[in-house]
């Protein structure tokens, strides 16, 4: 039994349930947590805003980066990948900020969002005024809800680290197959439509 399945279902929504929940990251409805008040957007790396296989981020992620800078949000690449070849690569491209070896969950990666946010801008944002967009549940939701900024889930753009993730073994799966269980959120197959994908502010009908 997984150490999931000993939480309370009050515990699980706080720390496992996304705010928003898309197929890619380009679907996000960036507006509406511009509405909400965010000003910064962290983004996961690898298998999120470009597949682990790719030396550099597709000319799609740079074309997003470039209209979220329009809006107004600062935006910084926060992963676990401790590569410097790669931070080097996808900041120079993206002209945004990398904070690699960030140790998700944890929140030493936040804090220093927001530190670059203040060292640019001189001005302290609030976690609520935080977005963070990764693909995995546990490192990307758990730690951003835990540090208590916007989380948004998408799913995993490639297929390289699918070996390394058995799903017999894998802790993301335990911890997807409570959520199942009990209704309180759930990923679906990846070739269903509408009612499993929502955008900050809504719910899907399972939850309402």
């Amino acid at each position: 039994m997984s150490s999931y399945a000993h939480m309370s279902n009050k515990t699980l929504r706080k720390l496992y349930v996304p705010d928003v929940y898309q197929k890619k990251v380009y679907d996000i409805d960036y507006f509406r947590l511009w509405l909400a008040g965010v000003r910064l957007i962290s983004f996961d790396v690898d298998d999120t805003i470009a597949m682990m296989e790719e030396p550099a981020p597709p000319e799609r992620t740079v074309i997003l980066f470039q209209r979220l800078k329009k809006m107004g949000f600062a935006l910084v690449m926060m992963s676990n990948n401790r590569s410097q070849l790669r931070a080097e690569i996808f900041s120079n491209t993206l002209h945004a900020d990398y904070i690699s070896g960030a140790e998700k969950p944890g929140d030493a990666g936040f804090r220093k969002c927001q530190e670059l946010y203040y060292n640019k801008y001189h001005v302290r944002l609030r976690p609520d005024q935080m977005a963070h967009v990764g693909n995995n549940l546990i490192k990307d939701i758990g730690g951003g809800n835990a540090f208590g900024v916007k989380t948004c889930l998408v799913r995993r753009m490639g297929n390289l680290a699918k070996p390394f993730h058995s799903p017999l073994t894998s802790e993301t799966h335990a911890l997807r197959e409570v959520l199942k269980e009990r209704g309180i959120w759930g990923k679906h197959h990846v070739s269903r439509h509408h009612d499993q994908y929502y955008q900050l502010g809504q719910k899907p009908p399972y939850m309402t």
